[in-house]
């Protein structure tokens, strides 16, 4: 933040386009359409230490807007209580010294960021006070070394309190340890305008984009030799194009040279744009500022195509206006600013910028969004702490539009009059912006307009509801703006007294469109040999009914809504991630996803199982279970959960208290023919980079929506980095979560991909995440698979089973991704189940973060169809299949049909104990869930099977079978002697002698429609 004249070209004048009075208007949504993916985050930042201490509720309204990444302002001005800054000598302020290396302002901010459960972005806003040659703050001066050489030691030196817990050469330690550690680092503030600096050089300029790219060069590989994971950011000029240059599209500007001459480059590219600088503008042009933003975000991500694809931007800095001074026509807090900081977010959000920081927390009414501790003035009249308006209009906005909504399409008819319309991620409701910002004669206030609002194609409509932020909104700034029922009807009619932005919901029990893939075209195979094994039982036709997996005649244990055990002293044992759990979404025959939980340990535990809406992130619900026993199972079954919503979707952090645990999620939606079941496991971890060998963006009626939860302490920033099977298009998307919460990307939905393309996806996040794709074919019937995200690479994997012709036209397509940095050459290597010679096939130079496939319909590299065992073809029949590379790689098979899909990982941990938490015998009936065990030999000639019953954790039935060599057995549960029908199970397998197995359970449902669905054992 600068104050005094301000580097903003902004436009005067009339706003363009506007529709002088006009007394009415009409927008339109079309709720069925989808125009890309929402990726815009809105957060805020901090400057002077203590003052957020100071405010009643400040930390609580801080952690309410649920910020994802908070920036810290820190500098040295504001006197000697406001320094944030260390300085790297002692230094006097106002007559008194401050040591060397004092970070105690600092962590304050730190602390509380951290304490909100976001990151802090760290701007160093300039050099401490001493690098600079003058001797009196303000004076005329530069840099004493422009080489950068001191700057950049002090920078690493930073990085080192933060991220490794001290200074070690200062003898510096962290009272947090790393605990506090920082990801991203915004490198100088503003180096196009001097006047917030130490010293002010004669130019007016801090430093030049030369000097900043000088600086940069020097500076940021010694940051990154200190943690080669921190993200940097640059180069905040104080809009894009700066003041320095003035014209759009100028390679020398400091935007296009740090991208063409870092090194490294920027992780993220900044700048700021306010609407204005002055008080004495008009409301037009402070309007017209926003028009500057988005030319200068187009212009950014020009240059970030050229040099650097994907490259998120942020806009760290903005307000109505720059001016410190207190707008006699309280703009920047009063219904103007509803307005122009939703115009903003519609702008920007629609042009893909990926941040907004608004300037800041709490200063003041002028550039705050809350009442600062000493009102005064025009910013009188509530509490200190109070929100502000624009606190509101972030806090709804946030909530209303979060990361993985869908765009929907919309038009006006008074470009004054804005609309912006997305559907919620996952979900079938419909939200709706709608901007006032048509300029009267009066500042400030707005002109009145009544807006009648239609809503096509939007079907099984529920309710609606308005929040409106507005002048009325002013009078009730304590609780902020209660939502309004509106009548259960398409069209509405939306009055605007001035200036305001209104927040529609509109529900719906019917679900949006949906889908799933597959790696290869679902054409039919014209030939069709005789397989030389039944894949699965012959299924019993039965009717009626939606079938789960532990349904409610089972013996399985009912969750138990009101808890009331207390959990053991001291941290949970283990901790599993669960990113998409759901109750009836979709509607009373929607999606339901029972969890399945077993202790893996020697003793007895305690389970705490935290449900997170989508919607908002959001706590729902928090329930204990206690006394599961080792070996044994717990089913919570959301479709039973009276504590639960109806059609709403959840992501679940389950803590265990005294042994390890693992967890599958079943996802069962629909009945009869169009009945569809799909798997993932739960993860007890996740990984900063995650692969998905095959997504789709409607390629032969499927789409690939994928799942990502952030299980680290701190909110997450992921990168998706799309690479198309053969190397032709590359896309990077940009999404952020918090801690426990989950956001979605759906590739039909999402600009920038292509139809009818398939494409390796590599994720990169600044914290742990876990990633569960879920994919559906939107043709007649329906099918879906689910699976997990693959967390590295090996050189060797295993999978317990794929098919070739089997009946139903079943087929295991298997796609292999290269997760190193140089092309890799892939062996298959296929035994038949019972064993035998391997039939072997090599996919050659799959590139570094692509993928290829061999779907065994076809003969190799083709999509001819072939029958008989060759050099490029697979016979019919069934195989255990082993994968070695010349480098990691990751897998997936994807066993699929005419009426049926799914998924499993290959894998490269296979262990001498396994677990498998849900093996079922006739579940639900006769034609219900069997769950048949593949179980590969990766070394053991021999495996034990302990079978431990749901309802009582009894032991009921031991089995040994014999493994062949490098190949698979089938074990049916109909054939375990000591196994009763309506069974229900959890299993733990150990390999003779301490010797590896690998296997999956193959989950059947025979009352119709896509029932199977598979999930991998957990090897410990």
């Amino acid at each position: 933040m600068i104050f005094g004249l301000i580097a903003v070209v902004t436009a005067v004048g009339v706003e363009p386009g506007r529709v002088l009075g006009a007394s009415t208007a009409n927008v339109t949504v079309d709720a069925g359409s989808a125009g890309g993916s929402m990726q815009t985050q809105l957060s805020t930042q901090l400057v002077w230490p203590g003052t957020l201490e100071s405010l009643p509720s400040g930390q609580t309204r801080l952690n309410a807007l649920l910020a994802p990444l908070i920036r810290i302002h820190a500098g040295t001005d504001g006197g000697y209580d406001a320094v944030a800054l260390p300085m790297n000598v002692a230094w006097t302020i106002e007559g008194r010294t401050k040591p060397a290396w004092d970070f105690s302002g600092l962590d304050v901010l730190v602390n509380d960021v951290k304490a909100t459960g976001a990151s802090p972005v760290m701007n160093v806003r300039y050099a401490p006070d001493p690098m600079y040659t003058c001797t009196t703050v303000g004076g005329t001066g530069t840099f004493r070394d422009l080489t950068f050489t001191v700057f950049s030691d002090y920078m690493a030196n930073l990085v080192r309190y933060y991220n490794t817990g001290g200074i070690t050469s200062l003898g510096i330690t962290n009272p947090k340890g790393t605990a506090n550690r920082i990801t991203y680092w915004e490198l100088y503030n503003e180096p196009d305008y001097a006047w917030e600096n130490p010293c002010i050089p004669a130019s007016g300029v801090a430093l030049t984009p030369t000097q900043y790219v000088t600086m940069w060069n020097m500076t940021a590989p010694k940051m990154k030799a200190v943690d080669p994971s921190i993200k940097l950011v640059g180069p905040v000029p104080t809009n894009h194009p700066s003041l320095v240059s003035g014209t759009l599209h100028d390679p020398n500007d400091y935007v296009p040279m740090v991208l063409n001459q870092g090194n490294p480059k920027p992780d993220v590219i900044s700048f700021h744009g306010y609407g204005g600088w002055d008080n004495t503008q008009s409301d037009a042009a402070i309007f017209g500022g926003i028009q500057n933003a988005e030319d200068g975000l187009n212009d950014v991500k020009s240059w970030i195509n050229e040099y650097a694809p994907g490259t998120p931007v942020w806009l760290t800095e903005t307000n109505v206006s720059a001016a410190p001074g207190q707008d006699p026509a309280r703009r920047s807090w009063n219904q103007y600013s509803a307005a122009w900081g939703a115009s903003m977010f519609r702008h920007l959000a629609l042009a893909g910028m990926n941040l907004i920081h608004q300037y800041q927390f709490n200063e003041s009414c002028q550039l705050g969004m809350v009442f600062p501790e000493s009102p005064q003035g025009s910013c009188s009249g509530s509490p200190p702490g109070t929100p502000l308006l624009p606190y509101w209009r972030d806090f709804y906005l946030t909530r209303y539009f979060p990361p993985g909504s869908t765009i929907l399409t919309s038009t006006t008819d008074v470009p004054a009059v804005e609309v912006l319309a997305a559907r919620q991620p996952g979900g079938s409701n419909v939200r709706v912006l709608v901007i006032d910002r048509q300029v009267g004669t009066s500042k400030g206030v707005g002109l009145p307009v009544t807006v009648t609002l239609n809503l096509q194609n939007m079907t099984g409509l529920q309710s609606a509801t308005m929040r409106m932020l507005d002048a009325g909104t002013l009078s009730t700034l304590s609780t902020g703006p209660a939502p309004t029922n509106l009548p259960v009807a398409t069209t509405q009619t939306i009055a605007f007294g001035g200036y305001g932005a209104a927040l529609l919901e509109f529900s719906s029990t019917t679900p949006p469109p949906s889908g799933t893939p597959t790696p290869t075209p679902t054409a039919t195979v014209t030939a069709t040999p005789t397989p030389t094994n039944t894949v699965t039982p012959t299924p019993t036709p039965t009717s009626g009914g939606t079938p789960t997996p532990s349904p409610s005649s089972s013996p399985t244990p009912t969750p138990t809504p009101t808890p009331t055990p207390t959990l053991p002293p001291g941290p949970a044992t283990a901790t599993v991630y669960l990113p998409n759990i759901t109750k009836t979404l979709g509607g009373a025959d929607g999606w339901d996803t029972p969890l399945i939980i077993q202790n893996t340990g020697s003793v007895a535990t305690t389970l705490q199982l935290s449900f997170y809406r989508f919607s908002d992130g959001a706590l729902a619900v928090r329930r204990v279970y206690p006394g599961l026993g080792p070996g044994t199972s717990y089913a919570d079954i959301p479709n039973l959960d009276t504590d639960l919503a109806n059609d709403t979707q959840y992501s679940v952090v389950v803590e265990s208290y005294g042994a390890p645990i693992v967890s599958v999620v079943n996802e069962t939606e629909g009945s009869g023919a169009r009945f569809q079941a799909l798997s993932y496991s739960g993860a007890a971890g996740g990984a900063t980079t995650v692969y998905l060998p095959n997504v789709t963006r409607r390629f032969f009626g499927y789409d690939t929506p994928f799942i990502v939860q952030d299980v680290g302490p701190s909110a997450a920033t992921v990168t998706a980095s799309f690479t198309s099977f053969d190397g032709t298009k590359r896309m990077n998307m940009n999404l952020s979560m918090l801690p426990g919460r989950s956001a979605v990307v759906d590739p039909d939905a999402t600009v920038g991909l292509i139809d009818g393309t398939q494409y390796s996806v590599v994720l990169t996040s600044t914290q742990p995440i876990t990633v569960v794709l879920n994919a559906h074919n939107k043709n007649d019937p329906p099918v879906g698979y689910s699976h997990n995200g693959i967390t590295a690479g090996a050189t060797t994997l295993y999978a317990p089973y794929v098919v070739k012709s089997a009946p139903g036209g079943m087929n295991s397509p298997i796609v292999v991704q290269n997760t190193g940095g140089s092309p890799v050459a892939a062996t298959l290597e296929l035994t038949p189940l019972a064993g035998g010679a391997a039939r072997r096939f090599v996919l050659s130079a799959i590139a570094s973060g692509a993928s290829s496939v061999f779907d065994t319909r076809f003969a190799l590299g083709t999509t001819q169809p072939c029958v008989l065992d060759g050099p490029t073809c697979l016979g019919a029949g069934e195989y255990a299949l082993r994968i070695t590379a010349t480098g990691p790689i990751a897998a997936i098979v994807l066993p699929t049909g005419a009426t049926t899909a799914d998924a499993y990982s290959a894998t490269g941990a296979h262990s001498s104990r396994l677990y498998l938490p849900n093996v079922t015998r006739a579940l639900g009936g006769p034609s219900g869930w069997t769950t048949p065990i593949v179980l590969q030999s990766t070394g053991a000639q021999g495996a034990t099977l302990q079978w431990f019953r749901f309802s009582d954790g009894a032991l009921v039935t031991t089995l040994h079978v014999a493994l062949p060599s490098a190949g698979s057995v089938w074990i049916d549960p109909h054939t375990v002697a000591g196994l009763a029908d309506e069974g229900q199970y959890a299993v733990v397998v150990d390999g003779d002698g301490g010797s590896a197995v690998n296997a999956i359970v193959y989950e059947q449902w025979f009352g119709g429609g896509d029932g199977l669905m598979i999930y991998s054992a957990f090897a410990r």
